[in-house]
């Protein structure tokens, strides 16, 4: 394991993730880690500090219990969504894994890693469960000190796969130009890991390899010096900390589509019917040709859409004589030819930057493009494309890339000449531009298919003056929905987003009624807010927080009413 010629710290890579949207935000804050993601609690084995009767193995043969304890693991965490498996790794709070590099308390050589079993189970022959520690785990990531070597991007380390070869020390980096997400907040003496599951789930090294239903993980910090020394967090026998892994959203975005039911077609009454030229479709301009296979290639025919949890999922049918791969060297068009989907997450009568004006591609809030392939963006994230979002500073093209390490899924079936794509919604549903955002009930969609050059030439396909096909969100979109239902306890919850710019919601629970008072105050203690102050009913309750006004940095709210009081801090980032 090599040693770090620099240490990323926690203010720069606030700069660097502030922009990555996820289940969990890999920025070194750790505000959005739930309690039930912690892994080494009952039934599982308690991972203790030194000073809690932990030891090292082989023994440290030592009770003080500051010996070794930047090496000294208090508890592990992990949790996933469709996309990353997250891992959180605590370290003894005493300590500080800055000092790790001159702490003379060991050997040198010092190293902290998490060791990943993806086929874990009695059958499991290049798992977790022999005899020596390393010898078959199928993934390693190495969290401390930073591989100086990997240097594609700042902010990641190289996920090492294991060869399958044998029982010794024998891997190799899974790809040389994507990696892994990691942040440390050394005040904190923390680590989270974000693992992109299209990396862990793909081994290059087992054969007949099967997605399995957990995955088991230990966590390692140690010196690898002779006379070696470390400390292990995971269940007896290093047997790991099982982690079930969500299963998988009802849309395999796999290019085969029978598992698109036919309520999810959008372009049916009381929408507008996308047809084909042939069917008396015509392109915008007018393409001037009663030939159908003219420009077929970007003939919309039908779209779908739904959704889940996870993602947005929409189809788009194009016109079945035609085939997307003839589209680089059609002549019936003038050339860059692109395919994409437009969406509006604030759409009505009073959206200002949505799908309500004159001009087509003024203001939609995102857009993906389907065609042509992006292989750099594929190449750098392992995404096939990115998400793109409007900075809303007017109406004019004024789209940049959402997340650098977050897009889209899509295939294409050029035999049926069909796309199918899943855009994840914690990169739609966490906005950057507008304004006091709120959770829609639906979200709009237009499709876009025409060439770029002039003379411009499109076909779209959205209900009447293109004010997109409406789509009703039925899946969870990371906000718990109030329930009538009476809370048993008083509760705050944490405010989400967060990071957040310029607005949050903040959630809490009132198990009778009383006078409630919910102020935010600055790191000073003054207070900036007051988000609550009367009496409220029991039940449920969201406050809106604007921060339009505010500098960035570390704010706290204060819930109080009765003898209850809580206070949680929140991060703004602009």
């Amino acid at each position: 394991m090599r040693k770090a010629s620099m240490f990323l710290l926690l203010g720069s890579l606030l700069l660097l993730f502030g922009a990555a949207q996820a289940q969990i935000k890999i920025d070194g804050l750790f505000f959005d880690w739930p309690a039930k993601a912690q892994l080494d609690v009952p039934p599982n084995q308690e991972e203790k500090t030194f000073a809690e009767g932990d030891d090292t193995d082989p023994p440290r043969g030592s009770t003080d219990p500051n010996y070794f304890a930047d090496m000294d693991i208090e508890d592990v965490y992990a949790t996933d969504d469709a996309d990353y498996v997250y891992i959180r790794v605590k370290m003894n709070s005493i300590a500080n894994v800055m000092n790790i590099m001159t702490d003379t308390s060991y050997h040198g050589g010092g190293a902290i890693a998490l060791y990943i079993s993806v086929d874990p189970g009695p059958g499991d022959s290049t798992g977790l469960t022999w005899g020596w520690w390393g010898s078959g785990y199928d993934y390693l990531v190495q969290v401390f000190p930073e591989d100086s070597a990997f240097k594609v991007k700042a902010g990641q380390q190289p996920l090492w796969e294991h060869s399958q070869l044998g029982f010794g020390w024998d891997f190799v980096p899974y790809d040389t130009v994507r990696g892994v997400h990691y942040a440390w907040n050394a005040s904190n003496n923390d680590v989270e890991v974000a693992i992109p599951k299209s990396m862990l789930l793909n081994p290059h090294n087992m054969v007949n390899y099967t997605r399995p239903d957990s995955i088991a993980i230990m966590a390692y910090a140690g010196e690898n010096n002779d006379p070696w020394r470390a400390d292990y967090a995971s269940n007896a026998s290093v047997a790991g900390y099982m982690l079930q892994l969500k299963k998988p959203g009802p849309i395999a975005i796999d290019g085969l589509f029978f598992d698109w039911q036919s309520t999810t077609q959008v372009d049916v009454a009381p929408n507008l019917e996308e047809k084909t030229f042939a069917e008396g479709d015509d392109t915008d301009p007018p393409r001037g040709s009663t030939d159908p296979s003219y420009f077929a290639d970007m003939d919309v025919s039908d779209v779908y859409a739904t959704d889940d949890e996870d993602f947005l999922y929409v189809r788009i049918m194009m016109n079945p004589i035609a085939n997307v791969n003839n589209i680089a060297t059609d002549t019936s068009y003038h050339g860059g030819g692109a395919i994409a989907a437009y969406i509006s997450v604030d759409p009505g009568p009073a959206d200002s930057t949505g799908l309500t004006w004159g001009w087509w591609g003024s203001g939609y809030d995102f857009f993906v493009q389907v065609y042509p392939p992006d292989s750099a963006y594929q190449a750098a994230t392992g995404y096939p494309q990115a998400v793109w979002e409007h900075k809303q500073a007017g109406f004019g093209w004024d789209f940049e890339v959402a997340d650098v390490f977050r897009g889209m899924w899509s295939t294409w079936n050029a035999s049926n000449n069909e796309v199918e794509m899943a855009i994840p919604k914690a990169i739609l549903f966490s906005p950057r531009y507008l304004q006091n955002f709120v959770m829609p009930e639906s979200v709009a969609i237009m499709i876009y298919a025409g060439e770029n050059n002039d003379p411009w030439r499109a076909d779209y396909a959205s209900n009447s003056g293109i004010k997109g096909y409406s789509v009703k969100l039925t899946g969870v979109t990371g906000i718990a929905p109030e329930t009538k239902l009476v809370p048993t306890a008083y509760g705050l919850s944490q405010n989400y987003p967060n990071p957040f710019n310029p607005s949050t919601s903040v959630s809490y629970a009132l198990p009778a009624s009383g006078w409630v008072t919910l102020r935010v105050f600055n790191l000073l203690g003054q207070e900036v807010a007051l988000l609550a102050n009367e009496m409220q009913s029991a039940g449920n309750h969201t406050a809106r927080f604007n921060a339009a006004n505010l500098p960035s940095g570390t704010y706290f709210y204060r819930l109080e009413s009765g003898t209850y009081h809580e206070t949680k801090k929140m991060l703004l980032m602009k």
